[in-house]
């Protein structure tokens, strides 16, 4: 009882102190809206556990090709790539680049395993909202039923620095808005001090849930950091889960020019 008041005033003290800035939070958020306005033709190909493998795809809005010219940054990059596998353990944030020469987006990685992975491409259109379309690659070792490793973590660590995540509600309900707080602790349990920049915050948080349709990507509240300024623990998300059952959460954050993911799983009401 005496932990958990604790942990209760340090939300509301980082809430009072964050709430000039609300409409920032807003944004982080997510600014897609409606259904998807565009369609996304990737390359037909079949990906191997442990191979690094380059692939493609084309954009068209109303029949006609999207190039770079055609969006507009957000946060930092023109189109991000959310990339998972059928498990939820494998999980990748990509950059594509328009090759002019071949006429399409183009990228690289490297999948650890052989499943299908989901793909979602978040891309805002010029003088349009903010969309996500998704696609599947298919694996050499696809899962013949549901594979997702539904596995409650709250707890992680990277170079002896310990990661909690913790809620301001003992259960997360869907539809319901809650407070997600990350908090790092490094040298005699001090909070973390060194996170850069990364992608204009100081960390993001992208949530998949087990039904492999519904992903959510998050920011933290808080000023943009200013270029070369390290951020500090603790980081607080807004989430408002979008469905029941499990959800696999990953946050990002860069180290020393190191881009880290943490992943955590976490399980909502109905």
């Amino acid at each position: 009882m005496f932990l958990r008041s604790i942990v209760l005033l340090i939300f509301t003290a980082i809430m009072s102190a964050s709430s000039a800035f609300a409409q920032e939070a807003a944004h982080h958020a997510g600014g897609h809206s409606g259904a998807p306005t565009m369609t996304v033709k990737p390359d037909k190909i079949s990906l191997e556990n442990g191979q690094k493998f380059r692939g493609g795809f084309t954009i068209q809005k109303e029949g006609k090709d999207i190039t770079l010219s055609d969006l507009e940054e957000v946060h930092t990059q023109k189109i991000h790539m959310l990339v998972v596998d059928q498990a939820l353990g494998d999980y990748h944030h990509l950059h594509p680049l328009y090759n002019a020469n071949e006429g399409r987006f183009v990228y690289e990685f490297t999948p650890q395993t052989g499943h299908d992975y989901k793909v979602w491409i978040d891309v805002k259109p010029k003088l349009g909202n903010q969309e996500m379309v998704s696609f599947t690659l298919k694996g050499t070792e696809s899962c013949t039923s549901a594979c997702v490793i539904q596995e409650l973590k709250y707890q992680d660590k990277f170079s002896g620095v310990k990661v909690n995540l913790s809620f301001d509600k003992r259960n997360l309900k869907k539809g319901e808005p809650v407070h997600a707080m990350v908090s790092m602790y490094g040298v005699a349990a001090s909070h973390y001090r060194g996170l850069e920049p990364v992608m204009g915050a100081y960390a993001h948080m992208v949530g998949f849930y087990d039904d492999l349709a519904t992903v959510q990507h998050l920011h933290p509240q808080g000023e943009v950091p200013a270029d070369g300024r390290l951020g500090s623990s603790p980081l607080v998300f807004d989430l408002t889960p979008e469905q029941s059952g499990f959800l696999k959460l990953f946050i990002q954050i860069r180290v020393k020019g190191k881009d880290i993911f943490l992943p955590m799983g976490v399980f909502v009401e109905e």
